[in-house]
This record gives C-alpha cells, structure tokens and sequence, in this order.
C-alpha cells in the first residue's frame, strides 16, 4: 500500500524495465495525484500512448560540451528523438568502438 497522499502529493518514479510497467502506471493514474515517470527504455513510451489523454509523452533535448551534459529544460511533446548514449560513454573514457558513420563524442545518435 502506498502511504497516504492527496492531491497535493507528488510522485517520481524511474521505469527500468518493461515488466509490470503498464500496470504500475495504470495504478498511479487512479491516485489523486501528479506524477512525473522517467526511463532511459524508449519502447516504454508506448504505454502513455495507450492511456491518453491521462498520461502522454514529454522530453527535454540535451547536449555534450566538453565531456559534460547540459539540458534545456524545456518540456517537448513526445518522446526523445535522439540519444547520446555512446558520446556520455566515450565522454567517460569507456572505449566505445566508432563504427563507419557512428556518431562520435559530442554527437547525438538519431533514433
């Protein structure tokens, strides 16, 4: 059970993995309450598709300069439409193979 709330409560939670993900949010839509659900999983964005007009998809762009995110802040309809996954590892010094026209350090991956 989660502990009292009212309309003034808010509720932040990561989805990292699929599994129960379509219910938990189902359950959170019941609560009277504002909510605020991340995840790095973008094939988890199709469940606000299915619970429209409760819940839909938002993003924020971000950038890499000189090995460090910035973001700007300014809620986007829809999902994300690029990562920079392999530049934040690279950034971080992991050795990331670059394939034949793979983004580099700094450059956003297009999904």
């Amino acid at each position: 059970a989660l502990p009292s709330r009212s309309p003034r409560s808010r509720i932040l939670v990561d989805l990292v993995r699929r599994d129960g993900a379509r219910g938990l949010l189902r359950s959170l839509l019941e609560l009277p309450t504002l909510g605020l659900v991340t995840t790095h999983d973008l094939s988890l964005a199709e469940i606000a598709d299915g619970l429209a007009p409760a819940a839909r998809n938002v993003h924020f762009d971000d950038h890499l300069v000189d090995g460090e995110m910035h973001f700007d802040y300014r809620l986007k309809p829809g999902p994300v439409t690029r990562s920079n996954a392999l530049a934040i590892m690279r950034a971080v010094g992991l050795d990331v193979p670059v394939a034949d026209g793979a983004p580099t350090a700094g450059t956003p991956q297009k999904l």
